[in-house]
């Protein structure tokens, strides 16, 4: 990603622009909306696969109930 970041933005945002036929997404807005959950969700699928190796599941940090069967549940940051 930190490799081909800039291009998959800019080749992000082209694609956008063309489909809707006019320029409403910048290459560092594609950056922001494409690129960095597409890195962040690799980074994820990395570290799960690493802990599943070493033979454990990642845990949530904290789960807290904030109504009937409804609850907030903290995973970012994890530290390996």
């Amino acid at each position: 990603m930190k490799r081909f970041g800039d291009d998959l933005a800019a080749a992000d945002s082209k694609m956008k622009n063309g489909i809707l036929d006019d320029v409403l997404y910048s290459d560092p807005v594609s950056k922001v909306v494409t690129v960095v959950p597409m890195a962040n969700t690799l980074t994820a699928a990395i570290d799960l696969y690493k802990s599943i190796i070493d033979g454990k599941m990642l845990q949530p940090i904290k789960v807290e109930k904030i109504g009937d069967d409804l609850y907030d549940i903290y995973v970012f940051p994890q530290a390996r």
